[in-house]
């Protein structure tokens, strides 16, 4: 009886091993498109946030831009970071509006207040960003993407394509 079960487990072995044998293959014969396609959903954003998490507080401070009369400013924003990447977490900054010190200070945001982020997805260098209604009453909609640009700067996009309730908006 000992040695059947010797035998069923050298069989799982074998067959374990070239598993990943085969995997190892595969992804050699594949690294850049497995390499770009992580890439695109940001795993590195995602695993580093997990761990993050994990062995540190939820919290992570962030600089969104907000402008002045002499253009856009750099502030710092304390944000909980638990189960969202980094430009989604940006984003959910930038539309939290400016605080009173800064307001009186002379800044502004060319997101309006009660701007809720719906969405975010990436393709290409573009962004799209999915806002509610509250979005067309913005001064400025020229200003609110380059507001998006600059606070994403490290994420490598040139172009920004604005929705409001999933529509896209000329």
């Amino acid at each position: 009886m000992k040695e059947k079960k010797a035998s069923d487990l050298k069989t799982i072995l074998l067959f374990s091993l070239a598993i990943l044998l085969y995997a190892a293959l595969v992804f050699s014969l594949t690294s850049t498109r497995v390499e770009d396609l992580l890439n695109q959903v940001h795993f590195k954003d995602h695993f580093n946030l997990y761990l993050n998490n994990l062995f540190s507080k939820p919290y992570r401070d962030v600089e969104i831009v907000i402008y002045s009369s002499d253009g856009p400013v750099y502030v710092s924003r304390r944000l909980e970071t638990l189960e969202r990447d980094m430009p989604h977490l940006l984003l959910e900054a930038l539309c939290s509006g400016v605080t009173d010190s800064e307001l009186y200070s002379g800044l502004i945001s060319y997101i309006p207040n009660n701007t809720q982020l719906r969405g975010l997805s990436s393709s290409g260098g573009v962004i799209f960003v999915d806002f509610s209604k509250e979005i067309l009453s913005s001064i400025n909609l020229e200003r609110v993407k380059e507001q998006i640009l600059l606070t994403l700067k490290d994420y490598n996009l040139y172009s920004i394509e604005l929705l409001c309730e999933g529509n896209p908006i000329a």
